[in-house]
């Protein structure tokens, strides 16, 4: 009778060891399809959906942080491998959550994140998407409008100065913040001079700390050039192409970014041409690529850009909902999602 109760026990203890491994093992993989916050995920997969991607930084480790404006929320993207590595954040007001404007990024120099906005909000995370901090700049804070900032779009890390630039786009300024956002200075108003904007949206810097301001609406609809200390040095509008032909931003073109290659090539993008312009460093033209059609080479209304380590260039395409990849000349090489998958989602 000992020995059956013995062996009985042994088998009740064996079942309840076998049990609680089952269960850790559901507990740490069967919560993986619907939480991808630390997991990785293989692209295509049924569950997973990117998005509508908007703003893009590239991070230290070669992987693309970018605001998903449906989802509301983070995706960090690794573009070698074409895999979603991480996602942060929901649609809510609760630490760690955001509101329902996210709308662009950029990283520091300590890989902070900070994530604008387009209701004034600033929200800073860490290096891994962890929050630290949020910022309400819609009031207050030495700006020099009453309502802060409204509708802002563009944002980036200036190394230069070691500060935060932020496009206010319905005030037509450009603001400069601390890294814990407390305001600096800025300048700007509306209009078409060569320290006025109508409806600046992206915005970023170079190593010599020129601010380059896409000036989007209307008859400007230009790329506006400024020393650190915000003198006027030159704007882009027009152009003689290769062909000979005269060209030109016009308001329907919609200039919305401007990214500063290695070697000092300035692009842009014309959302409603659907395509991107290329200049030298001093303003002159060099070529022309994207294009519309259906085609996953063509854009359909490209938006920001961000560049990795050999100068690929990465853009935002609003009408396809994904992500395109072409070189520093624009010969297209890869993208996130392809062009016969519809609402975002893989």
């Amino acid at each position: 009778m000992k020995a059956f109760e013995i062996k009985f026990t042994k088998t009740i203890l064996l079942a309840s060891f076998f049990m609680t491994i089952l269960a850790i093992v559901f507990c740490v993989f069967g919560t993986q399809k619907v939480n991808a916050v630390s997991s990785a995920i293989n692209i295509p997969t049924d569950y997973v959906n990117i998005g509508f991607p908007h703003g893009m930084v590239m991070s230290d480790d070669g992987d693309i942080w970018y605001v998903d404006t449906l989802n509301t929320r983070l995706v960090k993207y690794d573009p070698d491998t074409n895999t979603i590595v991480r996602t942060v954040g929901r649609l809510g007001t609760n630490e760690g959550e955001f509101s329902s404007g996210i709308y662009n990024i950029t990283q520091d120099d300590e890989g902070n994140l900070y994530i604008l906005s387009t209701n004034g909000l600033v929200y800073k995370l860490d290096s891994n998407g962890g929050y630290l901090a949020s910022y309400d700049l819609t009031v207050g804070g030495g700006l020099a409008y009453p309502n802060g900032l409204s509708s802002p779009r563009g944002i980036t890390y200036d190394a230069y100065t070691n500060s935060i630039l932020i496009t206010n786009h319905d005030n037509d300024r450009v603001e400069k913040f601390t890294k814990d956002l407390e305001f600096v200075s800025g300048f700007g108003s509306h209009g078409s001079g060569n320290y006025q904007f109508d409806g600046p949206w992206g915005i970023t810097t170079d190593s010599s700390g020129r601010i380059y301001v896409a000036d989007e609406y209307d008859t400007n609809s230009r790329i506006m050039v400024y020393s650190s200390g915000y003198s006027y040095l030159f704007q882009i509008k027009n152009w003689v192409d290769e062909n000979k032909v005269p060209r030109g931003f016009t308001g329907e073109s919609a200039v919305k970014d401007v990214l500063i290659l290695d070697d000092g090539t300035i692009t842009v993008t014309a959302q409603n041409a659907s395509r991107v312009v290329q200049f030298n460093s001093s303003g002159g033209y060099l070529r022309t690529w994207g294009f519309t059609g259906p085609d996953i080479r063509h854009m359909q209304g490209p938006e920001f850009m961000v560049k990795d380590s050999t100068n690929n260039i990465y853009v935002s395409d609003l009408g396809k909902n994904s992500i395109l990849k072409y070189s520093n000349t624009g010969t297209y090489l890869d993208s996130l999602k392809k062009l016969d998958l519809e609402s975002g989602k893989l």
